[in-house]
């Protein structure tokens, strides 16, 4: 079992930690506001950026990160952050920044002060980066780093995340993680719901949305449909003869596949846009403010890009082609449809693709959408 009370520390400490009455009350509101915020089913980013925030004003330090630890497919762990400060120091890692964080930014360095803490699971402090032989150096141009605390976030026997907070005055001690013990705890907790709320909203497999997301997303963008008149969209993929995928190579390849589309469906739509898991070999790509004619372009950049893509088997090196056939169903304007019409219209336009020979993209009836898209940009037969 890991135990989260071990310690590993370098350097001295020059501002120990002695919490007055008020660094005490503080910590109390932040904790009431916190469980009032969770229980009121506040955004997850929200909550983690909050906590982030908190942690770095009650320790005075001036940056730091929050992430979950997770496992790459050859064992090696790595932290994904589900917050962090920005201490872009120049354009180009501004831009990294700026694209990166709001999906996670992942940490994989093993000799590294962060990583000792990652492959480890104990508490590192280091009051001298700059002599600490755990440390693995600073990229230039990087703001100084000072001290660093990093606190694996453990429950029970699972090793959840870790909380990395630097640069506070005098440097870190035992007493102050004694301090923050109530709010790591309560963090803890935040990670595992947040795991939790994952899993019930997602295919095990792909890691993509699964129908039970899918449904509550859809309620969402038709009522904005409802209201702005903004047109939605609809892909509904399937990959073609899956069955003699699975039967000729075997089921683990055919996850492998599986996997494949779900990571190719995912790199190729916006952030506004949610790839879901349909069922079996079946995906959905729900496309916000999307005319017809728009996704109609995406449904065939997919069915391009699959359909040139061999996959290659790992054992025998054999390429293994596949192709898709998609459905195209879009709302447009003042159109009012109910979710099972909709889907049922998407249901018939992806068999329509399948019967006409597959590797294919299908449209329903869209002069309306046409209509719509000439009006939006102009156009004039």
């Amino acid at each position: 079992m890991i135990k989260p009370e071990s310690i590993d520390s370098y350097g001295d400490c020059d501002a120990r930690f002695q919490p007055s009455m008020d660094d005490t009350n503080d910590l109390l509101a932040v904790l009431g506001d916190f469980n009032r915020d969770f229980a009121m089913g506040a955004d997850t980013i929200l909550l983690f950026d909050g906590l982030l925030s908190n942690f770095l004003r009650l320790t005075n330090s001036e940056y730091g990160f929050l992430g979950e630890r997770l496992i790459k497919p050859n064992g090696q762990p790595f932290l994904k952050t589900h917050a962090i400060t920005n201490v872009a120091w120049d354009e180009e890692t501004l831009h990294f920044y700026k694209k990166q964080a709001p999906d996670g930014l992942s940490f994989d360095k093993e000799h590294s002060l962060f990583g000792h803490v990652i492959y480890t699971g104990n508490t590192l402090i280091s009051n001298d980066p700059g002599t600490d032989p755990r440390a693995g150096g600073i990229p230039e141009g990087h703001p100084a780093l000072n001290s660093f605390m990093g606190i694996p976030l453990i429950l029970g026997n699972n090793y959840l995340g870790m909380l990395g907070i630097a640069n506070r005055p005098g440097g870190y001690d035992a007493g102050l993680l004694r301090f923050i013990r109530p709010l790591i705890n309560i963090t803890v907790a935040s990670i595992h719901a947040a795991q939790q709320e994952k899993m019930a909203r997602h295919d095990p497999l792909t890691g993509l949305a699964n129908r039970r997301k899918f449904d509550e997303r859809f309620l969402i963008e038709y009522s904005r449909h409802n209201r702005h008149n903004s047109d939605l969209s609809l892909l509904l993929i399937d990959i073609d003869h899956f069955k003699n995928i699975n039967d000729t190579f075997g089921h683990p390849f055919g996850d492998h596949c599986l996997v494949y589309i779900a990571k190719i469906l995912s790199g190729r739509v916006r952030t506004e846009d949610i790839v879901v898991r349909y069922g079996g070999e079946e995906f959905a790509v729900l496309l916000p403010d999307t005319s017809a004619p728009e996704a109609v372009a995406v449904a065939k950049q997919l069915c391009i890009e699959i359909s040139n893509k061999p996959f290659v088997l790992n054992k025998k090196h054999e390429p293994v082609r596949m192709t898709v056939s998609i459905g195209v169903v879009s709302m447009v304007g003042n159109e009012r449809v109910s979710y099972e019409d909709f889907m049922d219209r998407a249901d018939k336009t992806l068999y329509t693709a399948k019967n006409q020979g597959r590797n294919q993209v299908f449209q329903e009836d869209i002069k309306p959408a046409l209509d719509a898209f000439d009006k939006k940009t102009g156009k004039n037969d």
